[in-house]
């Protein structure tokens, strides 16, 4: 039996194209996984056009003729496992998007130290509010409400700022 060569034992030298590929697959598995933990984290996405800012939403219901009332949804970041329920079970229902129709819609994350939730009382999330145009009117749902009686609660009795409806 003859004995390897020297160049036989040697590990043989991987080029620098094999490298590059290795990186570039490491890349795309990192940026997918990324994506796919932010899409979870973020919650499911509202359906129609639903704003960010409070005094902007307020402001248009304040302009319409006559003038509309605001509904703001408040989640949490990561979303949290009740929102995402009522996002999927009650907000993206047919008869729900039907009627929101006529509302201005917010969707906000919870901030306990936000002008916002100090003044309507918000401390968790999710929590519903229906406002009125000026915001001196409100009425609130902590939790998430189910598609039967999200009607009866966009209908409800506005209550004065102050009072805990």
């Amino acid at each position: 039996m003859s004995q390897p060569d020297e160049k036989d034992a040697q590990p043989a030298k991987k080029s620098r194209t094999d490298r590059r590929v290795k990186i570039g697959f490491l890349i795309v598995f990192l940026v997918a996984a990324a994506a796919v933990y932010y899409s979870q984290i973020r919650g499911p996405e509202l359906p129609g056009t639903w704003g960010d800012d409070l005094p902007a939403a307020l402001a248009e219901a304040a302009a319409a003729t006559p003038p509309k009332k605001v509904v703001v949804f408040i989640d949490s970041f990561p979303a949290s496992f009740q929102g995402q329920e009522m996002i999927k079970g009650t907000l993206r229902k047919r008869r729900s998007v039907k009627d929101l129709a006529p509302f201005v819609k917010v969707h906000l994350r919870l901030d306990k130290d936000a002008a916002w939730a100090k003044k309507y009382g918000v401390t968790k999330a999710p929590t519903t509010l229906v406002l009125s145009a000026d915001g001196g009117k409100f009425h609130k749902q902590e939790g998430r409400i189910g598609e039967i009686d999200f009607l009866k609660f966009l209908k409800a009795e506005l209550k004065p700022v102050g009072t805990d409806p």
